[in-house]
């Protein structure tokens, strides 16, 4: 298996070298921004707009791919997930050993939830921005577009704008027992570790937290599959992306096939649009997608809640990576 993998890398390399050496000479105002060779095979670019054209046509180029922009997703609290009904800081395990990669707009390392008092880093860690990880996170990662240029757009976590990050990694895996406005909360998985991978680092017009865009968060996908992550959570969104075209989903749907279990927001606009109002990346084949419930004593689903059928009919080809895609 590791031969073929590294024949594999070797044809994806040279495949790229020759993308790029072509693009370079074709469009020489082009840069490369990120590059994608295991939930892809492809590369994200930044051209001018009147030379998209040509892009398309590079030698290699099956698909171009448009930017999409992503917004973080509210989510339910423990009470209403019902998070305090579970016995979890009893649990033999507790979700000890796994790995969950939180791709968002940044976790606070320094948060309570996280703390680091008695874990242990595993082997092969940290990684990224060590000085934004504990025994507890023990990845950061910042994923910024090109051309940003917001002060912390760059770091693991922004002191001003993050903040929806360390609610999703507390649920997911915040200190069992940990002390918080008068009572004592836990996450559901509260032995796990996190990574940090912030993809949304740009801030929103309304001036009310931070937007990211796909490229970057296909970028995070990729480096959280390359990491070692046992799962991924998304709790972020856009509105239905004809499937074939969304390279977030694909992305998803790659990372499943690699052994890593996405976990994503199913959206929140029932209220709005109805049946079929799923978003993206909640629509990918292979993604665990969550809808929010309500809080009362006989659990439902909450009206807000996206709900499917998600259109997967639509895919233009059964498998869920063209090899030799150029992003």
């Amino acid at each position: 298996r590791a031969v073929v993998e590294a024949a594999l890398a070797r044809r994806i390399d040279g495949q790229q070298r020759r993308f790029t050496a072509a693009l370079r000479d074709t469009i020489p105002a082009a840069t490369v921004r990120w590059r994608y060779r295991l939930v892809t095979n492809g590369l994200a670019v930044v051209v001018p707009r009147g030379e998209l054209g040509r892009l398309s046509r590079l030698p290699g180029v099956k698909q171009v791919f448009a930017d999409v922009t992503y917004h973080t997703l509210a989510g339910p609290d423990a009470a209403t997930i019902r998070a305090r009904d579970l016995p979890g800081s009893t649990l033999g395990n507790a979700g000890a050993g796994i790995k969950i990669g939180i791709i968002d707009d940044g976790v606070d390392q320094k948060h309570a939830f996280f703390d680091p008092s008695g874990y242990t880093m595993p082997d092969g860690f940290p990684k990224g921005r060590v000085a934004y990880t504990t025994a507890k996170v023990i990845v950061a990662r910042a994923f910024p577009p090109a051309g940003a240029t917001w002060k912390y757009a760059g770091m693991p976590f922004d002191p001003e704008e993050s903040g929806h990050a360390t609610h999703v990694a507390g649920i997911a895996a915040g200190n069992a027992n940990t002390s918080a406005n008068g009572m004592r909360i836990s996450g559901i998985a509260p032995r796990a570790y996190i990574g940090n991978y912030k993809a949304l680092t740009v801030p929103t017009q309304s001036g009310l937290g931070l937007n990211g865009n796909a490229p970057e968060i296909v970028a995070a996908i990729e480096a959280a599959v390359a990491d070692g992550m046992d799962v991924i959570n998304l709790s972020l969104g856009e509105p239905e992306i004809e499937p074939s075209r969304d390279i977030v989903a694909l992305a998803l749907d790659a990372a499943a096939a690699a052994g890593v279990v996405p976990v994503v927001a199913a959206g929140n606009d029932f209220d709005d649009f109805g049946r079929g109002s799923v978003g993206s990346p909640g629509s990918a084949v292979a993604a665990i997608t969550v809808g929010a419930t309500t809080s009362t004593a006989s659990p439902s689903i909450a009206s807000f809640s996206s709900a499917g059928p998600t259109p997967i009919s639509l895919r233009l080809k059964p498998d869920v990576v063209a090899p030799g895609t150029s992003i």
